[in-house]
């Protein structure tokens, strides 16, 4: 039913036994203690809640206080409108299969998260790309004009109906790049003259790398709106396994939750109770994380401007991911990224993400990860590597 995800299989063979993993997508993990510990006046008291979690079923929909505290991220939003799910592919693949019937059209931004676009070729929707554009002055962007064309084509394949949904990742794995708010308006309102349901991916929110670019979330400006969250990567806590939609469309979630029953049930009680005291610790959290990833950054922008010869960026705008290339040289030294890749956790133990894994158009392409501590010594074993070969 569906083609084999090529990244996670990806994974599945190199992120247990490479030695630095240079293109993880999650930040920094914590331990429960280290979790605990971050708060220290509550943490007593949270120690004690899951220690009494009592491990028999969950609601289906999510414990009240843990939908209580997600909504409580958002504005506008009340514990009503929460679904958890066990991370965002569950949350991801259950709305999918409530939402699309065969024939639906489905306009989904290129390059993706595989899943977000393969469930629903898989499901017999007729899923039409929005490509992202590069230039040397703006860098990775999306243009709302050709998400005007992608509609126009949509419906006129359809027979004057318009696309079942329009799906977003902001800030965008992976190239890192983030709408402005005239673009990201642009966008609601072209979905809002079409009553189409904007689902937007935003499991790096929170990760800007400018605070007064951050977007509103989607279900706050949009009635239509489904925002997409996950504990996993702007909180780096990817183990509890807790993610959700939030959504003003009661009856879009009630559809959600008949699917949840044949899928996951609920979640892991304990998972809600550890989900609940990090969310009441996002600020020192994501705070830290934001910090990782701007040394990161920076590191990366140093190496880029060292063997501009051989690569080529532009720095990401929020999330914990950048997309670089090989330049014309680079291509003839290595053919391919994935060459590059292979090469490279072979004779050193330092894994990139080919960006063939995100489709053959970005053959030259790799994906690097900029949230985890352990990226400058992988940096550091690369630059080495490197210089064994060439000279700056």
């Amino acid at each position: 039913m569906f083609q084999p995800f090529r990244l996670e299989r990806y994974f599945a063979k190199y992120e247990f036994t490479a030695r630095h993993l240079l293109c993880t997508s999650d930040c920094e993990s914590l331990t429960i203690e280290e979790l605990l510990d971050l708060d220290p006046v509550h943490a007593a008291h949270d120690r004690q809640a899951l220690l009494e979690t009592w491990l028999g079923y969950t609601e289906s929909r999510g414990a009240p206080a843990l939908r209580e505290a997600i909504a409580h991220s958002y504005h506008g939003i009340g514990a009503g409108e929460v679904l958890v799910h066990a991370g965002a592919e569950e949350a991801i693949l259950n709305l999918y299969l409530a939402l699309l019937r065969p024939g639906d059209a489905l306009i989904v931004q290129y390059p993706c998260y595989q899943s977000l676009e393969e469930i629903p070729v898989g499901l017999g929707a007729d899923v039409i790309r929005w490509k992202v554009r590069q230039s040397p002055t703006r860098g990775w962007y999306f243009d709302p004009a050709d998400l005007e064309e992608a509609l126009k084509l949509a419906t006129a394949r359809h027979g004057g109906k318009p696309p079942a949904m329009v799906v977003l990742n902001q800030p965008h794995n992976p190239t890192g790049t983030l709408m402005n708010r005239q673009d990201f308006d642009t966008v609601i309102r072209l979905c809002a003259e079409r009553d189409i349901v904007l689902l937007t991916d935003e499991v790096y929110r929170g990760l800007e790398y400018d605070d007064t670019q951050r977007l509103p979330a989607v279900c706050e400006a949009y009635p239509h709106g489904i925002s997409l969250g996950v504990l996993s990567k702007a909180w780096g806590l990817a183990g509890l396994r807790i993610g959700w939609l939030a959504t003003r469309r009661h009856d879009i979630l009630d559809a959600v939750a008949v699917v949840k029953d044949y899928n996951s049930i609920c979640a892991s009680a304990p998972s809600e109770t550890m989900a609940r005291v990090a969310l009441a610790r996002s600020e020192r959290i994501l705070a830290r994380n934001r910090q990782i990833c701007t040394t990161n950054r920076d590191a990366f922008a140093g190496f880029f401007s060292r063997w501009s010869a051989l690569f080529s960026w532009h720095p990401p705008q929020g999330g914990s991911i950048a997309f670089p290339h090989l330049t014309e040289l680079g291509v003839r030294r290595w053919g391919s990224a994935a060459r590059l890749a292979e090469q490279l956790v072979e004779e050193t133990g330092v894994l990139l993400l080919p960006g063939n894994m995100y489709g053959d158009d970005f053959a030259a392409h790799f994906r690097i990860g900029l949230g985890r501590k352990m990226v400058m010594q992988g940096l550091s074993v690369l630059e080495d590597w490197l210089t064994r070969q060439h000279q700056p």
